[in-house]
């Protein structure tokens, strides 16, 4: 488990977690699942994106981006090869550098 955050929640999900919100996600198009990941992620993709760009409204279109993107290749998310935080920090990295 990770370090928790200031609200004492966990900043990743426990891996069987991940894997069921990922499915939920892909099967059913779960929007309930999708919310939990955003909830969980948004804060910290925003600030990374925000911490690059130093732009409050570059950062918002950032975090609007990855979470289009995630939810387009949910299909395509292998979490053998990483979690979904690192999946979401990769992507908006890039997405800011871009």
């Amino acid at each position: 488990m990770t370090q928790p955050d200031q609200k004492g929640i966990p900043l990743c999900f426990e891996a069987a977690e991940e894997r069921d919100l990922i499915r939920r996600m892909g099967e059913e198009r779960d929007q309930a699942a999708f919310l939990k990941v955003y909830d969980r992620y948004s804060r910290v993709v925003y600030n990374l994106a925000h911490k690059i760009l130093r732009d409050d409204s570059e950062a918002d279109e950032v975090l609007q981006d990855v979470f289009w993107q995630f939810w387009k290749s949910i299909p395509q998310i292998d979490l053998e090869k990483g979690n979904l935080f690192s999946w979401l920090v990769v992507l908006a990295r890039n997405r800011s550098i871009d």
